[in-house]
């Protein structure tokens, strides 16, 4: 048990609410002996009959106050927050304390921007990394997806569910990474620097030919920036090998060697 309302009003009430039954009862039971000789009418004895049953009602709506009048804890935990003191006169509906249950886990939760949220499900594995847990990521899982943005952010805020750890603390601060399904739309992330020829809305990319290592332009539609990579459309396709870098070396059907990236 956690906490406690005071029952000093609440037990008596429930005495109040039983001697108020046991009088209506009473008088219902003499009604309708009355009633059965016929010295009152119908209206009387179903008047009577509703007495007893209300206050027969008034009795249990006040024991259910008794019986819900102390608090107790859900599962194991941390109290995270209390919201009321001592003595102090609360609403109804308004919680007490904040309680972080420990047998199940954790939850991380983290903003995703629209068109991300979009793609992602339910179920989805991510990496989570928590600097103040240690420096290897903690696998995790998508259990909720809002379904309205925040208002002031736009932004989606996506739950994941973390695995019972000791060193993880309420509170801490990580970053999540999930590895995006492919657009449906045809949509592919490629670096800046494979661009040249950039206009409005649209660029140019190098793609080498697998049989003859020799390049070709290819036009593409560029959908939207980030802080590394560029979403395009169109033009190229997933498996294509382009050009990166030194762009300003080479023309349409010049021919390049592909080696090893170096280490």
């Amino acid at each position: 048990m956690l906490a406690a309302l005071d029952t000093t009003i609440v037990g008596a009430d429930v005495s109040v609410a039983e001697a108020e039954r046991d009088r209506a009862q009473a008088d219902f039971a003499r009604i309708r002996d009355l009633y059965a000789e016929g010295w009152v009418t119908k209206a009387r004895y179903e008047a009577a009959e509703a007495a007893s049953k209300a206050a027969a009602a008034r009795v249990a709506q006040a024991r259910f106050a008794s019986g819900t009048a102390q608090l107790y804890a859900p599962s194991s935990g941390v109290i995270l927050t209390r919201n009321a003191q001592p003595g102090q006169v609360l609403s109804a509906g308004a919680p007490v304390l904040i309680i972080g249950q420990t047998d199940q886990g954790f939850v991380f939760r983290a903003p995703v921007i629209d068109r991300n949220a979009a793609k992602l499900r339910v179920g989805m594995a991510a990496e989570i990394m928590l600097e103040a847990a240690g420096e290897t990521p903690i696998t995790a899982t998508i259990s909720e997806i809002d379904g309205r943005a925040n208002q002031t952010t736009g932004a989606f805020t996506v739950q994941f569910n973390l695995p019972a750890q000791a060193n993880l603390k309420s509170g801490q601060i990580g970053t999540a990474t999930i590895k995006l399904p492919a657009a449906d739309d045809g949509a592919l992330q490629i670096p800046a620097t494979a661009l040249f020829g950039v206009r409005t809305g649209e660029g140019l990319v190098y793609v080498v030919d697998a049989k003859t290592n020799r390049v070709e332009t290819r036009n593409v539609a560029i959908e939207r920036l980030t802080d590394q990579f560029v979403i395009v459309t169109g033009g190229i396709k997933p498996g294509d090998r382009i050009v990166t870098t030194g762009l300003e070396k080479l023309r349409t059907g010049s021919r390049v060697r592909i080696t090893a990236a170096a280490q």
